[in-house]
């Protein structure tokens, strides 16, 4: 008897490999761009205390970087959820063969996984992290949204301004996802202890058994649609102004840093609402015919996967200035180039918003 098919990933093989993966990936690379960016931050402050002047950016001075930094830790969470589910199918793979003997049957085996403590807990990671990162996503599209499409407006988010958001956003997040948390693992003493299902195993929630269940899965899906439509509006309105700056003023400086960084939050962006558009899409064109399939349950894992793209993503786009301060072995104090007029008829709300760029993201 094959006793994995009855840990947490079930009879879905495939599962396996690719959780590891991500996890594997991710938790290191997470935690080792919060370390560095909370790390650069530090030397900034000790610098500022020495008055030694630089306006190079940190996660306390520019508010694209600290709702990055704080998207960083909920893909942290998401490799924690996940590595969680890895480790729990190892165990209880040789928890039920040790136990059980090799002629038990089916209805003998009690499914104790589903109603631990260490389930609740990877619940709580797993749909936290999904939820932030939708929340975290829309208030970078619109903080990229006022710089580039409103330049000169002074509605732009202050860093404290942004960590207020991110606070506040936190606290609902833990208090809502706690609380539905709750809700399913009480409503967990109706099914039997028997009971091997696919989502209740894999500690995202169970979606369908009552009315209840149903309405909050729907509310939750329909949150999630309308913050990607809006999220992709707005990229494409930014996409379509970049690119018409490019082409009317031939910004030299837009080449340099704007389209770099602009290109590092597009990306990002991109793979969040692409995996919940193609989870949306299959399961409309499949409908009810493919929930239990295994391509279905695969799927489930996709939005997971930027647990461990975001911080590559990162990692490229600062892979110089990184290697530069790691190699050094202290903090490097950078100044602003010195940036002479590209042409002497260029627009002056252009010059504008490059500066205002190169402030907010000068390497």
């Amino acid at each position: 008897m094959n006793f994995s098919h009855y840990s947490v990933f079930l009879d879905v093989d495939p599962a396996r490999p690719i959780v590891w993966c991500i996890a594997i990936i991710g938790l290191p690379l997470n935690l080792f761009n919060i370390c560095f960016m909370i790390w650069e931050s530090a030397c900034f402050r000790c610098n500022q205390r020495k008055r030694h002047h630089s306006n190079a950016v940190h996660i306390l001075k520019t508010p694209s970087l600290w709702f990055l930094f704080n998207l960083f830790i909920c893909d942290l969470l998401s490799s924690l959820y996940l590595l969680i589910l890895a480790i729990s199918d190892v165990y209880y793979t040789h928890y039920y063969q040790s136990i059980y003997s090799i002629n038990t049957t089916y209805s003998l085996i009690e499914n104790v996984w589903f109603t631990s403590s260490v389930c609740a807990i990877a619940q709580v990671f797993g749909r936290v992290s999904i939820l932030m990162a939708v929340t975290l996503t829309l208030v970078i599209a619109i903080d990229r949204f006022i710089l580039i499409i409103y330049p000169h407006s002074k509605k732009k988010f202050s860093i404290k301004t942004s960590q207020i958001i991110c606070a506040i956003t936190w606290i609902l997040a833990f208090t809502f996802i706690i609380s539905i948390t709750i809700f399913h693992f009480n409503g967990l003493s109706s099914k039997s202890p028997y009971t091997f299902e696919f989502y209740p195993n894999i500690c995202l929630g169970d979606f369908s058994s009552t009315i209840v269940h149903q309405i909050i899965s729907r509310v939750e899906l329909a949150y999630f649609l309308i913050l990607y439509v809006i999220v992709t509006v707005i990229y494409v309105i930014i996409i379509w102004r970049l690119r018409k700056s490019r082409l009317e003023f031939h910004s030299q400086l837009s080449s340099m840093c704007e389209k770099r960084f602009q290109i590092m939050f597009i990306l990002i962006a991109f793979t969040n609402v692409f995996a919940f558009y193609f989870i949306g899409i299959s399961s409309f064109l499949g409908q009810r015919d493919l929930n239990n399939t295994l391509f279905r349950k695969l799927i489930s894992f996709l939005p997971f996967t930027n647990a461990a793209i975001d911080p590559v993503l990162y990692l490229i786009f600062r892979h110089n200035e990184i290697r530069s301060q790691l190699c050094c072995g202290r903090c490097i104090n950078r100044k602003n180039p010195t940036i002479g007029p590209i042409s002497q008829v260029q627009d002056s709300k252009s010059s504008h918003l490059e500066r205002i760029v190169l402030t907010e993201f000068q390497k």
